[in-house]
Order: structure tokens, then sequence, then C-alpha cells
């Protein structure tokens, strides 16, 4: 009698994208479970796709567990290290793991990659603020809000950065202006 787990196929390079587009169609409906069958079954042939790794991160920041987070991002960063999303959602986990420097330095790195990915500033702000580090903070939030200064957002929390360094009145003008553009 043949062993089944040594005659099981190799999941093939178009089956591996299916179950990626499956698994991220079933995470955006909130259906971890699911999506995390697909990805694992991904993994389970090719435990370095970077992007299953990387979306088995998602999911495990989603369940509030970013140290498992890290683990996944950290191997999908690894395998490709100038992945500036991969970058990204590593410095979300470290930010949430209570380790600000650490984020900070990954971040950095993604905001050379993609200098224009606004989710990068902002975290690369929300950062520098956890350590106290204000004005590094607004410089953050500063590049931030150039590149969308619509972004309603991105000002409430350049204004409490203001706000932490005592420039009130700068901070009330921020907030008024997102207060009126965003009736």
């Amino acid at each position: 009698m043949e062993n089944n787990l040594n005659s099981r196929r190799k999941m093939p390079a178009a089956e591996v994208a299916q179950a990626l587009e499956h698994g991220a169609r079933a995470q955006r409906a909130g259906e971890f479970e699911r999506a995390e069958f697909y990805y694992q079954s991904i993994l389970r042939d090719h435990p370095k796709h970077p992007d299953a790794l990387n979306l088995m991160g998602t999911i495990a920041l989603e369940a509030k567990k970013p140290a498992v987070a890290s683990g996944y991002f950290r191997k999908a960063v690894k395998l490709h290290p100038r992945n500036p999303i991969f970058l990204y959602n590593l410095g979300s986990a470290q930010l949430l793991m209570r380790k600000p420097q650490l984020s900070i330095e990954t971040l950095r790195k993604a905001s050379l990659i993609k200098p224009k990915f606004i989710k990068i500033w902002v975290l690369l702000g929300r950062a520098e603020a956890a350590l106290g580090r204000h004005e590094d903070a607004l410089a953050a939030f500063d590049h931030a809000f150039a590149l969308d200064p619509r972004d309603h957002a991105v000002a409430v929390e350049r204004a409490e950065v203001l706000v932490s360094l005592g420039r009130m009145a700068e901070a009330a003008d921020v907030f008024r202006m997102a207060i009126s553009e965003g009736k």
C-alpha cells in the first residue's frame, strides 16, 4: 500500500493562484477560517510562498495576534525584502506588539521603496508618537498630509500631534479645516 503523503502531488501554480484568489475573497467577506484554509493549503506545498505568508499574517492581525502575524510577515520580507506591502504589514505588527522602534526601522525601509504610500507615513507617525518623539511624528504626518491633503483622518492625527507639542492654535486650525471639509 502506497503512503498517501508521499504520493500526493504538489499544488501546481495555476491552483496556487486560484487558492490565493479564493482566500482573498473569503478574507474580504470576513470568512477568516475559510481564507486560512486556502492559504494553508498553499503553504503546505509551498512553505515559502510570500503572498500566502503575508496573507496569513493579515489574518493573524485580524485575530489580534500580532506576534503570530509578525512571524508570517518576517518570512515574507525575508523572501522579498523590497516589497513595501510586506514591510508595511510587518511594521504594523511590530507597532501592535509595542515595539515602536523596530516598527520605525521597518517602515523607514518601506518608505524608501515606495515614498508615496501614504499608509507607511501614517503608521510611521504613530510609531514616532508612541516613543514620544512628537516632532518626528509631525514630520511623518506632514509627509502623509502632503500626499493627500483631503485625508481627514491624517489631518486629525496631525492635529493631535500638534496638541502634544503645545501648538494649540495650529491644531485648532487643522481640526477646523478637517471639520469644514468633512461636511
